[in-house]
């Protein structure tokens, strides 16, 4: 088995187990996310001082690229700090790359939106989700900080339907590697 091959693996079922226990619980545990990003650390660390500072970065790009929507209440910080360990894995992949990172976070994004319409149209709930948007959008223009739009958000939380979402984080991002993992030339 090949390194890439090995890294691809091993985050796939990290992310896999994240999604079940996200979709179960709705909630990531932070033992499974700070093992994601500390094993990520030391998996990258036995290949050289490069590869381990690349994924040190990459943990903090990807986690960043979340902290807006769990800033307002959009998701949990579970699902920062998964999406964080996914960077730390597959960042420092010479394949991979930080360009690649923020694809696969479209593609996550894209999914979610795609099962947040499913799970409208599933519950017929368009119209109490119209009136949340609405308010999310107003506490957008209205708020005066970040602090107020998620205490806003808090307070809103219980009437709202959640999405777990590490699913589609896990979604996304695993179809978005196995997209790419043919065109890297990598033999398994």
């Amino acid at each position: 088995m090949t390194w890439d091959l090995f890294v691809v693996l091993a985050i796939a079922g990290l992310m896999i187990v994240g999604a079940i226990i996200d979709g179960w619980m709705l909630k990531v545990p932070n033992r499974l996310t700070f093992f994601m990003i500390l094993s990520g650390w030391l998996v990258w660390s036995t290949q050289g001082w490069n590869e381990l500072g690349t994924s040190v970065l990459a943990t903090f790009v990807a986690g960043a690229l979340l902290l807006v929507p769990y800033a307002i209440g959009g998701m949990g910080a579970g699902d920062v700090k998964m999406y964080a360990g996914f960077g730390a894995w597959m960042v420092p992949i010479p394949w991979f790359g930080f360009q690649h990172l923020l694809w696969a976070f479209a593609l996550s994004v894209l999914v979610g939106g795609l099962i947040a319409l499913v799970m409208i149209w599933w519950q017929s709930s368009t119209k109490i989700n119209l009136i949340n948007v609405h308010a999310i959008v107003g506490d957008w223009m209205m708020a005066g900080s970040l602090a107020e739009i998620f205490a806003r958000a808090k307070v809103r939380k219980p009437s709202l339907m959640l999405l777990p979402y590490g699913i589609p984080l896990t979604i996304g991002s695993l179809l978005y590697v196995a997209y790419l993992f043919p065109m890297a030339g990598v033999n398994s």
